[in-house]
């Protein structure tokens, strides 16, 4: 047995079963950590729209247009956690980059590269590739149109002058985009209406001869516009109304006025129930010829002259010579007295 023990066909049958027990211990081991493997074997996907692409080139030198400014990405991991943090803006750790910075003027088609992902997490964006147009940097001020097409202002209404502060601004383009641009204007929202004066923040753009845009770096961005309007008007009538009690020796009032017609301006459909003024005069307690400056007071449209001046002039009763009058005579009086207090006015008009 001793020299079984120190024979070699024993060390081979014990290095059999060495090997047999590693193998079934190693077994063991894979199974217990099996169901880890299958939590870590599954994969999760993002999808991320508008990512903006930075462009690599000297800026002091060129500029670049014509290419899309933002791109898809797709992520895939086993990860979780950290294809969560590169779906959240705040938390990315990757940008995309195109590197323009090897090319001259010309148009290119450039890679777009995924810089700066986590080794956790693998991605492909689209599109793959843009098309970037490289020109000579130029900058150049010009003055700014304030564009208001017809459509914005309402009907009846009258565009009569524009205004824009600053005057000018400062352009940035491309040498040969520069030569193509016929004005700067500055543009009102799509969403305005027009019937009065208007003063708001308007963003500006440069247009070639046939009102296309050309892309362009403005400073200011944008410029303070302003736009007078005016409102449709017509010349009417002004009636004198007389207003109060009749002194006792006052058998009438002539009324002179300064002018006998004034223009108004407003909504066509307030114009449109106008034809005359009633301006009351108030003749309380007048005995003696008087001057009064009378405003036109109005709220639903505006009225030149806003006031008129009118001369008051009081057309005194006949003395009465008859001291014993009879009965009769006195009612008489009474009746005249009593068609006194509604007489008419005379009008009449400085011109």
């Amino acid at each position: 047995m001793k020299d079984f023990m120190n024979s070699k066909p024993f060390y081979l049958v014990l290095s059999l079963l060495l090997a047999i027990l590693l193998f079934f211990n190693a077994n063991s081991m894979l199974k217990r950590n099996s169901a880890p493997n299958e939590v870590q074997g599954e994969m999760f996907n993002a999808d991320i729209h508008s990512v903006p692409i930075q462009l690599k080139y000297d800026t002091s030198k060129y500029y670049v247009s014509g290419y899309n400014e933002e791109a898809s990405v797709y992520l895939s991991s086993y990860n979780r956690v950290r294809l969560d943090a590169e779906r959240n803006e705040a938390t990315r750790t990757f940008t995309l980059e195109a590197d323009l910075s090897k090319k001259n003027v010309g148009t290119y088609d450039i890679p777009v590269r995924i810089v700066g992902l986590s080794n956790a997490v693998t991605a492909d964006v689209e599109p793959k590739t843009i098309s970037v147009t490289i020109e000579k940097k130029e900058t150049k001020m010009f003055p700014v149109k304030v564009n208001v097409p017809e459509s914005q202002i309402k009907e009846g209404y009258t565009m009569t002058d524009t205004e824009s502060s600053p005057q000018k601004v400062e352009i940035t383009t491309g040498s040969e985009s520069m030569k193509l641009i016929d004005h700067i204007e500055a543009v009102l929202p799509k969403d305005l209406s027009l019937d009065h004066d208007y003063t708001g923040e308007v963003g500006v753009r440069a247009v070639d001869k046939n009102g296309q845009e050309i892309n362009i770096v403005a400073r200011p961005q944008v410029v303070n516009a302003t736009i007078h309007v005016l409102a449709p008007s017509k010349t009417v009538d002004i009636l004198p109304t007389q207003a109060g009690v009749l002194p006792k020796d006052v058998l009438q009032y002539n009324f002179t006025l300064s002018t006998h017609t004034v223009e108004i301006s407003g909504s066509p459909e307030e114009l449109a129930k106008i034809d005359v003024i009633h301006l009351p005069i108030k003749i309380d307690g007048i005995t003696e010829t008087t001057k009064k400056l009378i405003p036109i007071n109005q709220d639903l449209y505006s009225v030149t002259p806003s006031s008129i001046e009118v001369t008051i002039e009081p057309v005194k009763k006949p003395p009465d010579n008859t001291t014993n009058s009879s009965a009769g005579n006195s009612s008489s009086q009474k009746s005249t007295q009593g068609s006194s207090q509604s007489s008419t006015t005379t009008t009449t008009s400085k011109e």
